[in-house]
């Protein structure tokens, strides 16, 4: 049934209520609002018994502005025009904010506080509710909550005076059986959250303090000074530092005495970008001398089956990187051996025959008659031999099998995908080589790439582990594990 108290109040709210002809307006209001809800059947007998609550609840009302108002009347206006829901989720509400801030009262003081700004929000909102009709009825309720609020605030302090220990614990722990205990385990949960914050807080303190004191402390040494930096003092850091060219790493690198790999010479002369980081180390460059650019002892691994004219051409795609690399291994011998680096072609086999004749005969030393023979392979297309058997190495059946149109790995620096139709291609983290390959009948498979660089790789297994090594007259060294994938 609709609370017809209620509904009367939230008209007269909105209008001069000591107006009685104001007051009729209203009624008719919510008896037109009534005879709307039961318009299509008039006659039911609920709708009668609506009409006759109505007519008690608007006798009621009149009843109340007939008798003598009194001060207290105007005051309590607003309580009694809340409906019975309202006043008790109101006092709810209240009663659970004022228990909750006594429980806590060992932790913070709430009581008093909530007591005075209940009176002072309430006596705004009370005041707020005769200036503003239309927000009148929202305002009254909230002067109710604050009033509420206010009177269990006012009776938990005054318990608080009066009952022993309550001025400590709160009244809640000292009245309520088991309280106390809750209280008391709350009360050490939150002190060991306090002392393991403030511990954590003194170690990550001293931590700081110690990170600071170590930098200082090892300031003048440019290793530490490197490992502070995130850098370790090794080849592999000191390669990627110089190409990105981190010049404050690389000064340090520089005064730690690290040196330039002699064996990857070549390719440190042509990674950074910023010449600045070579101007660092051009001592070392110097101290290698020209042959730098002009053999292969200066480059590693895979890459060997590049020239150095490839490696210098990269390095030439700067100026500023190109005139350094003239300045150490001399422009003019650079023009000579490498014309196409400038423009020109590049020195055919007549032109080196031509070269050889003019020399006249030569006297060679067994590793000078060993790169000549090398030499001689490339331009003539031919196989080099075997430096030495392999011991379980993969017969030329099985390379087909295992290793022909899969994807090789070479110790995870290098991959390579020989193709059933003879020809490879490589790549690693300096770029990508490609050409051809002949698969021999001792297992072995000889790559020719673009550039007319050779090179054979024998693959064989190792205590089961499948492995591949430079197997020619070059070089036998191992390089590494292989990883196999379709």
């Amino acid at each position: 049934m609709p609370d017809f108290n209620s509904l009367i109040q939230k008209y007269l709210s909105g209008i001069d209520a000591s107006k009685a002809g104001e007051r009729a307006i209203a009624y008719e209001q919510v008896r037109s609002a009534l005879d709307a809800a039961f318009k299509d059947d008039p006659g039911h007998p609920d709708h009668l018994g609506y009409l006759y609550d109505l007519d008690q609840a608007i006798a009621a009302a009149e009843a109340r502005y007939r008798t003598h108002r009194t001060k207290l009347d105007d005051l309590l206006d607003p309580v009694r025009q809340l409906s019975t829901r309202a006043k008790l989720k109101f006092g709810a509400i209240a009663g659970i904010i004022s228990l909750a801030s006594d429980f806590i009262k060992p932790i913070i003081e709430l009581t008093l506080p909530i007591l005075l700004g209940s009176a002072v929000a309430g006596l705004v909102l009370f005041a707020g509710s005769r200036l503003f009709q239309g927000s009148r009825a929202l305002l009254q309720s909230g002067a109710f909550l604050c009033s509420v609020l206010f009177v269990f605030s006012f009776g938990l302090w005054g318990m608080q005076h009066f009952i022993k220990g309550a001025d400590a614990q709160g009244v809640v722990a000292e009245i309520v059986p088991g309280a106390s205990q809750i209280q008391n385990a709350l009360l050490a949960r939150l002190s060991r959250i306090e002392s393991n914050t403030r511990d954590t807080a003194e170690g990550v303190d001293k931590l700081n303090k110690g990170v600071a004191t170590l930098k200082r402390e090892t300031s003048a040494d440019p290793r530490k000074e490197l490992q502070n930096l995130g850098k370790n003092f090794n080849e592999q850091d000191f390669l990627q530092t110089m190409a990105m060219c981190d010049i404050r790493a690389v000064r340090l690198y520089k005064q730690a005495e690290m040196p330039v790999p002699r064996y990857k010479a070549l390719e440190v002369l042509v990674l950074p970008e910023n010449v600045a980081c070579l101007d660092i180390y051009k001592a070392d460059f110097v101290a290698i001398g020209p042959d730098i650019c002009f053999t292969s002892d200066y480059y590693y691994s895979f890459r060997s089956m590049m020239r150095p004219v490839d490696w210098l051409q990269s390095g030439f795609k700067i100026p500023e990187r190109k005139k350094f690399i003239e300045g150490v291994c001399g422009e003019a011998r650079l023009r000579e051996a490498y014309p196409e680096l400038y423009g020109g072609k590049s020195r055919t086999v007549s032109s080196l025959e031509t070269d050889i004749r003019r020399a006249g005969p030569l006297v060679l030393d067994e590793e000078q008659a060993d790169a000549a023979r090398e030499r001689i392979n490339q331009l003539f297309d031919r196989a080099p031999p075997a430096t030495r058997p392999t011991p379980a190495a993969l017969s030329s059946e099985e390379v087909r099998r295992q290793i022909i149109g899969k994807k090789i790995n070479h110790a995870n620096k290098t991959d390579i995908v020989y193709r059933p139709d003879g020809s490879f291609e490589g790549r690693n983290d300096r770029g990508q080589q490609t050409g051809t390959y002949q698969l021999m009948a001792d297992g072995r498979l000889c790559m020719t790439t673009t550039s007319g660089a050779r090179a054979c790789y024998q693959y064989y297994r190792e205590e089961q582990i499948l492995k591949v090594r430079r197997n020619d007259g070059d070089s036998d060294r191992v390089i590494g594990l292989v990883s196999v994938r379709n």
